[in-house]
């Protein structure tokens, strides 16, 4: 490893030690009280199944088994009699007998061990002629297996095998012979197992605690460095036109910009100016017009230099650069989205970190991963609100309150409020969705109760798709407008949603819904152009996908007029949601450390399931639909 990764290695260890000593010292009541609910239940269930079990638990099935002798008595030993010739192991050779006592709860066997083969019985051990003229055959063929009951048992359960591919469970059922006064003492049992169950829960509940912890920091850690990545390659996308030194740049130090006119509109300017701010251009020290130096240092001829000393309450830096300061000059504001560099280590007058002003993002989406999911746009919805929450920004979604929405993945749905527009009554609901506020609109006229997401275009019903996520969009504006909301941004998805654009600035702007930016976002260039193209038309920024998509589809009618504002931005994943290490749908969590036995479990299971042949061959997964967007005809 790397001096600096080892170095960082130490730190989280560090770090994990010292957080875990928290715990420990303000932890440990809690766990004590979750230990003792856990341990009630469990004590409770068990007590529910093994009086399930007492219930029909016998001695002696006439033709099939028997004890010897009647009385089961803990420490005693008892010996089983098995008639093989009345079950489904009547023609197979030898028998394993499979023990465990109170509801499997333990296994039993040779020394507690493992299975038994059960001895074939001498001919003065037969059962009585009754019950042997009912087994298979003239006197059956009985074997038998000699046990100690345990101490602590309640009923002895056991099946029976070939040792193979034959069983006999009693028809699904097993076969239970209860222990003498097993009633009694579970009843009198159930506060002492309590005790001893609490210990048990209370330890699994500290170790759980413990290597939650430890995920959360090693996840931190994985977040970090992939964002101080994504930084670091930002800064060298970047660096053709404009770079630092040092290259992170440091508040309360000084910092040199070099500045690359001939990637620019300013290029073939003899002179370089540039006016910059911090924190958004919100900071209190700008600066204006500073004419910049031609750069004498070797390699980098043709660059222009400023060096400045950075204030120590700032976040952010600022540019834009321009080739004068009289009318007409030309200015390179790297198209409208202005140049910046983000500063570490400010803190305020009183040492408190520096830090962006928090946003507030509301996206208006039909699709939702995993309640309200059709195709990508939802996966991207969530993964998407996730992220921008984790930079410290308040994000919040609307979403239609669908018949088929899975409410199992809702967390604490509840009515809040409700609103009278376009003609019905519409009820608001508040729920959770993978951490995300989510808001869902239920209008009482019944376009979102017809059984499905998208679809109704073919049904025999009034209304089409477009005429039911236009109410949509605009009773989520006039919700947004009722409840008092200022958002900083309306993010709205797709055709499905792209009314909300015009509608905003039409009928909500200039009536109270003063503050928000409207961004757009073009999930799928192939359904509802005339939607997009007018959404296009209105919005403040346009995203799509990935910069590959967006060259794809820039040259459409719709598109191309708006490009100074249309971006391509690569979909992410969430590491939370996709993250093998915890993902409970796995056969065996798995990371970095175990890859390949996790991917074989994960391979082994899939096979097992789709009756997939070839076990050596290959398997490709890809997570998408079947459309020729997803490039599924070069499969």
């Amino acid at each position: 490893a790397e001096p600096e990764e080892e170095e960082e290695e130490e730190d989280l260890e560090e770090q994990l030690e010292a957080a875990v000593a928290e715990m420990l010292a303000t932890s440990t009541e809690q766990w004590a009280v979750e230990a003792r609910v856990v341990a009630e239940q469990r004590v409770k269930e068990f007590s529910g199944e093994m009086g399930g079990i007492l219930g029909r638990a016998v001695k002696r099935q006439e033709g099939v088994f028997y004890v010897t002798p009647e009385e089961v008595v803990p420490g005693s030993p008892v010996t089983i009699h098995y008639n093989k010739a009345s079950t489904v192991l009547a023609h197979c050779g030898s028998v394993t007998m499979h023990l465990g006592f109170n509801s499997w709860n333990k296994p039993l066997g040779e020394a507690h061990g493992g299975p038994v083969v059960m001895e074939e019985a001498p001919a003065a051990a037969a059962p009585a002629a009754a019950a042997a003229a009912a087994a298979k055959g003239p006197a059956g063929d009985w074997r038998t297996a000699t046990l100690t009951v345990p101490a602590e048992a309640l009923s002895i359960d056991f099946v029976c095998s070939d040792g193979g591919e034959a069983w006999d469970n009693n028809h699904m059922s097993d076969y239970h012979i209860p222990v003498d006064g097993a009633a009694v003492r579970l009843e009198a049992r159930q506060v002492a197992q309590v005790e001893e169950m609490f210990e048990e829960c209370y330890e699994e509940l500290k170790e759980a605690s413990i290597e939650d912890l430890r995920k959360t920091f090693v996840r931190r850690r994985v977040k970090d460095r992939a964002r101080q990545g994504s930084l670091a390659t930002m800064r060298k996308q970047m660096r053709h036109v404009l770079y630092t030194e040092p290259e992170v740049v440091q508040a309360g130090k000084p910092v040199k910009i070099f500045y690359n006119p001939r990637n620019t509109a300013l290029s073939g300017s003899p002179e370089i100016y540039v006016t910059g701010g911090y924190n958004r251009w919100k900071h209190s020290q700008p600066f204006n017009a500073v004419k910049m130096a031609p750069s004498t240092s070797k390699g980098k001829e043709g660059l222009f230099e400023l060096s400045l000393d950075v204030p120590q309450d700032v976040c952010i830096m600022d540019f834009v650069f321009h080739n004068g300061i009289t009318p007409g000059s030309v200015y390179d504001n790297r198209g409208d989205l202005d140049y910046h560099f983000l500063v570490t280590g400010g803190s305020d007058a009183a040492g408190n970190p520096v830090k962006e002003k928090s946003l507030h993002v509301v996206h208006i989406t039909v699709e939702m991963a995993p309640v309200a999911k059709v195709g990508g746009l939802g996966d991207v919805v969530t993964s998407l609100g996730r992220a921008v929450v984790e930079e410290g920004h308040k994000v919040e979604v609307i979403l239609p309150k669908y018949d088929v929405l899975k409410y199992d993945q809702v967390e604490n749905m509840q009515k809040i409020s409700n609103f009278s527009w376009g003609g019905t009554n519409n009820n608001v609901y508040h729920g959770k969705v993978e951490g995300l506020d989510v808001y869902f609109i239920e209008p009482e006229n019944g376009y979102f109760n017809c059984g499905l997401i998208y679809g109704t275009d073919y049904l025999h019903i009034p209304l089409t798709d477009p005429e039911r996520f236009g109410f949509f969009s605009r009773a989520a504006l006039e919700w947004l407008l009722q409840s008092g909301r200022q958002p900083d941004i309306l993010h709205c998805h797709d055709w499905q949603t792209a009314p909300c654009a015009r509608s905003f600035w039409e009928d909500y702007q200039p009536y109270g819904l003063h503050n928000p930016r409207v961004v757009f976002t073009i999930h799928n260039f192939n359904y509802g152009v005339p939607l997009v193209a007018d959404a296009m038309a209105q919005c403040n920024k346009a995203t799509t996908v990935s910069p590959t998509y967006a060259m794809e589809i820039s040259g459409e009618a719709a598109i191309n007029p708006h490009l100074s504002k249309f971006h391509g931005i690569r979909n992410g994943i969430d590491p939370d949601i996709w993250d093998p290490s915890v993902d409970p749908l796995l056969p065996l969590n798995y990371s970095v450390a175990n890859m390949v036995e996790g991917k074989a479990a994960a391979k082994a299971e899939l096979r097992n399931r789709s009756q997939i042949q070839h076990n050596d061959a290959a398997i490709v997964g890809v997570v998408t639909r079947l459309t020729h967007q997803k490039g599924i005809h070069l499969i």
